[in-house]
């Protein structure tokens, strides 16, 4: 079978979902309540007659089983249509990414950005936004969700797989338990591995689930960020001789299918970062579940919720809003932007929802509180997570591989920025007479109104994408495929059902597009005399760091690369 859809395909297997007579007129006088209804009556309620009709019909649409598969289609049971379905599901997703990565790789303009944050919004795309709010229920987590203010790059036979995505997460863990196949799933995703970034280090261990592995995992991923020296006072950890912990509060997650174990562990590690245990009550499939919790709980409130929806998003609107595509300082922050017109907020429509079947209910079995919960956790906290000396000194100074390679990153990011801004305001009085980086500071809530400040919030808008590629990666995708790498645990098998596992890869698959690399920043710097020095400094900087990566590949990240970092991620 082909791995890709043709365009047509594409088109008729969308429609079949949501007929044509279905979609909505773009009149602002008549709200699309039956398409309205249909999408929430899909999502919401489980009527397997209904969803299996919708199934055969969306099968039919395709030319992607083979024709004796399509001859028993009718014959099939809905679990047996819901394994083909996500087997369209799943090349559509391959299809996408190769899409959005040839267009985000040739996306270079600031000025379309700013003005699609900025004007105001068609009565079509109106109505489209009332479709995804009122369907979907997306969660408000930030200032564009509360204004209607969207960029516009989505299609109605987008929401039509989106909704088809949500109908088939709905019977995911009714499939009864299979265990994961390597090989199985790497030929499902025609995954190859010598095509990506991965750590050499990690690719050579078979599992994580040992203390020696387990700690070698934690030093070269964003966990060890997490680590906090224990009080020294304490009996109960000096005697074991704990050092740091790393915590991960479970009562934040709550669980939904009660054969996996409920997240939530305090990880102990010694003075030289070994392995000493866990609080948990038994040691069964103790190393997966320590994993399992932390990815959980650091995707949902880190990755999802600060890097793109609060840094990414809302910061990046706050600047266009405040200080516009024609301020003096729009070169240094332009890249940040790229990769948000290829996209209007999707991450509302299967990621922060209230829909009991989205994704991370699926792939983290939790509740859509838990996730709403998650996604504003570090709101506000920005600095312990973005602003690398306040991780540092939370973390005790405590020396990884991914520490010293953030540190380079933020180090290199903050001389660009301070150069930046140090040209167009030679002193804080003169910033504080600019209404509009004013207006951008205190809405980004930075608190002090200086160059220190305003220096510290870009370069975490750039140190943001450096974050946000620790938790999206090809070797947490290569993980996830050798099934090393899991968001739950079994109680029983310990892996997740093959069901769940191929879910959690479809996502890390379908979030992998490219865009615009720092090693190639200048290409879509603006021509700025002014800043030419520092766009100069910043590209030896990248090569340096590069150098550094090549060289001593166990000593830093290589999956950090300047040839792997984007300047800009998309919501």
């Amino acid at each position: 079978m082909s791995c890709q859809l043709p365009e047509t395909s594409v088109a008729q297997a969308c429609a079949v979902a949501l007929p044509e007579s279905q979609r909505p007129a773009y009149d602002s006088k008549d709200k699309p309540t039956r398409l309205i209804r249909r999408i929430q009556q899909m999502c919401w309620v489980t009527d397997n007659e209904r969803d299996r009709s919708i199934f055969v019909n969306f099968l039919r649409s395709t030319s992607q089983i083979s024709s004796e598969a399509f001859d028993e289609i009718d014959r099939k049971s809905t679990q047996e249509l819901f394994q083909l379905v996500r087997s369209v599901l799943r090349r559509l997703t391959r299809a996408k990414v190769s899409r959005i990565s040839l267009e985000r790789a040739t996306t270079q303009s600031f000025d379309a950005c700013s003005e699609a944050y900025t004007s105001l919004p068609t009565e079509a795309q109106r109505t489209l936004w009332c479709v995804i709010k009122e369907a979907f229920s997306p969660f408000n987590i930030n200032a564009r969700f509360d204004s209607d203010q969207f960029v516009q790059r989505i299609e109605l036979r987008e929401l039509n797989i989106h909704a088809l995505n949500l109908v088939a997460n709905k019977y995911i863990y009714d499939m009864p338990y299979t265990l994961p196949d390597e090989a199985i799933l790497r030929k499902q995703y025609s995954w190859k591995p010598a095509l990506c970034t991965l750590d050499p280090v990690l690719t050579k261990l078979s599992d994580y689930a040992t203390g020696d592995r387990f700690c070698t995992w934690m030093k070269r991923t964003s966990m060890c960020t997490f680590l906090r020296p224990v009080d020294g006072d304490d009996q109960s950890y000096s005697c074991r001789g704990v050092h740091y912990v790393v915590s991960v509060p479970g009562d934040a997650m709550q669980c939904t299918d009660s054969a996996y174990y409920q997240h939530g562990v305090d990880a102990y590690f010694d003075k030289n970062l070994n392995y000493v245990g866990t609080n948990l009550c038994d040691d069964h499939g103790e190393f997966q579940r320590v994993l399992s919790s932390f990815m959980t709980w650091a995707t949902w409130s880190v990755h999802l919720g600060l890097v793109h929806a609060l840094v990414a998003d809302e910061w990046n609107y706050h600047f266009c809003k405040s200080a516009g595509s024609d301020h003096a300082l729009s070169p240094l922050v332009n890249c940040l932007m790229l990769g948000t017109s290829e996209s209007m907020n999707l991450g509302s429509l299967l990621l922060a929802n209230n829909i009991p079947s989205s994704i991370p209910a699926v792939v983290s079995n939790i509740t859509p509180e838990s996730v709403q919960r998650l996604m504003v956790e570090h709101h506000d906290n920005v600095r312990s997570i973005l602003h690398f000396p306040t991780v540092k000194r939370l973390t005790d100074n405590v020396d990884t591989p991914m520490m010293r390679t953030l540190d380079m990153w933020w180090n290199a990011l903050e001389r660009y920025v301070e150069a930046c801004v140090s040209n167009v305001y030679p002193t804080d009085t003169a910033l504080r007479e600019d209404p509009r980086i004013v207006d951008f500071l205190v809405k980004i809530r930075m608190g002090r109104i200086d160059m220190r400040t305003l220096t510290d919030a870009i370069t975490m808008m750039h140190f943001n994408n450096v974050v946000h590629e620790t938790y999206s990666n090809s070797q947490h995708t290569d993980d996830a495929i050798k099934v090393k790498h899991t968001w739950v645990c079994h109680k029983e098998h310990i892996v997740p059902s093959v069901y769940v596992q191929d879910r959690l890869i479809d996502l890390l698959v379908g979030t992998s597009g490219e865009s615009v690399h720092y090693s190639t920043l200048h290409v879509c710097m603006r021509p700025d005399a002014k800043f030419k020095d520092a766009v100069d400094a910043l590209r030896q900087d990248m090569e340096n760091i590069a150098k550094k990566i090549d060289r001593h590949e166990k000593t830093y990240i290589r999956y950090l690369h300047p040839n792997c970092v984007a300047c800009s991620i998309t919501w």
